[in-house]
């Protein structure tokens, strides 16, 4: 009875114990007993990008697209592909510092001093270009491929010219640089092209996944096929691919990554830019190769959940025991026509 009261209650009234109590009218001790037993449970509502049925049906293509074609008519599971062509590439912010640090001390240790800035939209910050392939086993040089092609500071060092508090005339100092298209493309071809082609596995079929940001170029950019064929001969050789809108949880960095990796930078307390930036890369290059793949595959289970959802966000990510090494990852197309020839916005929901 007192649960179905409590389901009764908008979930915006019910979001501490102390609310929840008040809106029942009961003791918070009997919420918090509740909880104890597990009975009640809390949950953490994420903020996600609206969809019109237009990004759902780009989005249910896309996830359609990434099944393996050689197990569609086949009587056991549908399988992805393996995905090991693909790059996917992603800009990201990291900042010197952030509010609510947490650090433990002891019982008669008096807590640390607390960081000062000027405004919290003033924390030093350094964006950063990532480009990450799937880790696998390289059968040519019989060595392990972690995935890391690369991670590139977007900026230029430079030096004070008068002395300041913290530093005197002729250091070194870190500049930001807006992204923009042409910035976009000298750092593809002077940093992401020649390091796929020193670091991938595969020279040919290539795909380079980015999001659909203005800086970034279209698919068929006359300039990048023309140094995708300085490098590799062949302008077919890596392809841009944009990725659909509003469709953050399609690309291995934002989904994971990026979260996993500044947690572990943030253990180093860098103390300025140039700090940062040697922290950062530090930290992505010592990135575990195996914890990279379990990305991929939470990609793969984001998929299928994308096409249960005929192309929709409003999804929970299913534990796969992916530590297990046992994971395979099946597409289970649910409520969409994709074995057939058409696909139309009524599937939508």
């Amino acid at each position: 009875m007192l649960l179905q009261e409590i389901k009764n209650i908008d979930p915006t009234a019910r979001r501490t114990i102390r609310s929840l109590a008040g809106a029942v009218g009961i003791p918070v001790m009997t919420i918090w007993r509740m909880k104890q037993s597990k009975k009640l449970k809390v949950h953490t509502m994420a903020l996600k990008p609206k969809l019109n049925d237009d990004h759902r049906l780009n989005r249910l293509f896309h996830c359609i697209a990434k099944n393996d074609k050689n197990t569609i008519n086949s009587v056991a599971e549908m399988t992805f592909k393996s995905m090991y062509n693909e790059i996917h590439i992603d800009e990201k912010w990291f900042f010197l510092v952030r509010d609510g640090l947490r650090c433990i001390v002891t019982q008669d240790e008096p807590p640390p001093k607390a960081i000062s800035v000027s405004h919290k939209s003033h924390i030093t910050k350094v964006m950063f270009l990532s480009a990450l392939a799937r880790p696998r086993f390289n059968h040519t040089t019989r060595q392990e491929f972690d995935g890391l092609i690369g991670i590139y500071p977007v900026g230029e060092i430079d030096m004070y010219v008068r002395a300041s508090h913290g530093h005197q005339p002729g250091d070194l100092k870190w500049c930001n640089v807006n992204m923009d298209r042409d910035l976009y493309r000298d750092m593809l071809f002077n940093f992401v092209l020649p390091d796929v082609k020193k670091k991938m596995p595969i020279d040919n079929n290539i795909i380079l996944q980015q999001d659909g940001a203005k800086a970034h170029l279209p698919d068929d950019d006359p300039l990048f096929a023309a140094k995708v064929t300085e490098l590799f001969g062949d302008p077919t050789a890596v392809k841009l691919y944009t990725q659909p809108a509003q469709s953050p949880d399609l690309n291995v960095n934002d989904l994971g990554f990026f979260n996993s990796l500044q947690s572990r930078y943030y253990q180093t307390a860098p103390k300025d830019a140039l700090e940062l930036i040697e922290m950062v890369e530090e930290t992505y290059k010592n990135y575990p190769a195996k914890k990279l793949n379990r990305i991929w595959l939470t990609l793969q289970s984001v998929m299928n959940q994308v096409i249960n959802q005929r192309g929709d966000n409003d999804y929970t990510i299913p534990h796969m025991k992916k530590s297990s090494g046992t994971t395979k990852p099946i597409a289970t197309i649910v409520g969409c026509n994709c074995r057939g020839k058409h696909v139309s916005t009524r599937h939508l929901g």
